[in-house]
């Protein structure tokens, strides 16, 4: 069973989740830059004269609570990221996530916002391993499905390999890495920044 099962949630059509998505992180925008109080009339969520505080200050280090938008959805999804995101969390093989970028593009160019605003990040299950045979079992588990080309975008291996899969996403534009399911290993994060994360200081 999925989450909302678990717990009672409705799990409305995509197209709902999406209007919801968009008007949530309106008003959110809304909650965090704006003066005072703030009304907002949707049709999912409406605020009256809504308080809220304490409101980050841009003079303040780190500046307003920045809105992440994950997923490639190329209607929906990243239009509100255009218009309401400053940071993005996509996924794909480069030049997937290469082409997502410009569909980002048009969406800011559409709303008539600089892109440059936007945090561009991508997700991935990074595996720092030397022996072929774990590379080859990994690769096949978290490439399933994948086009045999593109198992080797798969960030798996020595340090080398994970350097240069690193430098391609860098190379089409993405600012930031999100690394999801990293064993809960403290030692394993310090071999990972010694040996991979250090490429990238300065």
């Amino acid at each position: 069973a999925r989450e909302h099962g678990f717990y009672g949630w409705d799990f409305p059509s995509i197209k709902e989740r999406s209007d919801r998505l968009e008007e949530a992180t309106e008003l959110i925008r809304a909650l965090l830059h704006t003066e005072g109080r703030v009304n907002y009339q949707g049709e999912h969520y409406q605020l009256n004269n809504a308080p809220f505080a304490p409101r980050a200050h841009p003079d303040h280090p780190g500046g307003f609570v920045q809105i992440m938008i994950g997923g490639n959805g190329e209607r929906r999804t990243l239009r509100t990221l255009a218009r309401h995101g400053d940071i993005c969390n996509i996924r794909g093989t480069p030049e997937e996530v290469a082409r997502l970028i410009d569909v980002i593009h048009r969406h800011c160019a559409e709303a008539g916002r600089d892109p440059s605003e936007i945090y561009l990040t991508t997700v991935m299950r990074p595996a720092l391993v030397y022996e072929q045979h774990k590379i080859d079992r990994l690769r096949q588990i978290h490439g399933e499905g994948m086009p045999e080309e593109d198992l080797q975008h798969l960030p798996i291996g020595p340090d080398e390999h994970l350097i240069n899969v690193f430098e391609q996403y860098e190379a089409v534009g993405i600012q930031g890495f999100v690394f999801e399911s990293i064993p809960n290993n403290p030692r394993l994060y310090e071999q990972f920044d010694e040996q991979v994360l250090s490429a990238f200081d300065g």
